[in-house]
């Protein structure tokens, strides 16, 4: 228990069944995803991570599949693109959960901005950010997910 300015409080551990490192965030993003001989265009991100991202949709790729996601988003007076190379680690009825492997900085940074700022608690999101990155940023990704680290 602590006490200040005369209002007590109790800290506990919260114990929750939820393993996540990282915060996710809701978001509505289209991307396209490319697994070795397959591309899906146009697939929706449902929420985004530090680590990776939910897709909503119907794949047939397992556990482990590597892949390239790609989206972009414009401002007024920008255009960011993002590129990742990921693997697929989870499947459900409603998509894939991914999880990247490597990305070059500018996806880096792009990823970290748009948690940050579309994030309804940015102040949690900013603490969660590592010193050190989650996945090897690398100079530029090959257009082969096999290629990719």
């Amino acid at each position: 228990m602590g006490n200040k300015c005369g209002y007590s409080f109790k800290i506990e551990q919260m114990n929750t069944p939820d393993k996540r490192r990282f915060s996710r965030i809701d978001i509505a993003q289209q991307a396209s995803i490319k697994f070795p001989g397959m591309i899906y265009e146009d697939c929706t991100i449902r929420d985004l991570s530090l680590t990776g991202m939910f897709v909503v949709g119907v794949f047939t790729q397992k556990s482990g599949d590597k892949c390239i996601i790609k989206y972009s988003q414009t401002s007024a007076t920008s255009h960011f693109y993002f590129k990742a190379a990921a693997k697929m680690v989870r499947r459900t009825n409603e998509g894939i959960g991914i999880e990247f492997t490597s990305m070059p900085m500018y996806s880096y940074m792009l990823l970290e901005t748009t948690l940050l700022y579309e994030s309804k608690d940015p102040v949690s999101i900013g603490l969660q950010l590592p010193e050190n990155c989650p996945f090897e940023i690398i100079d530029e990704l090959s257009e082969n997910p096999e290629e990719n680290i």
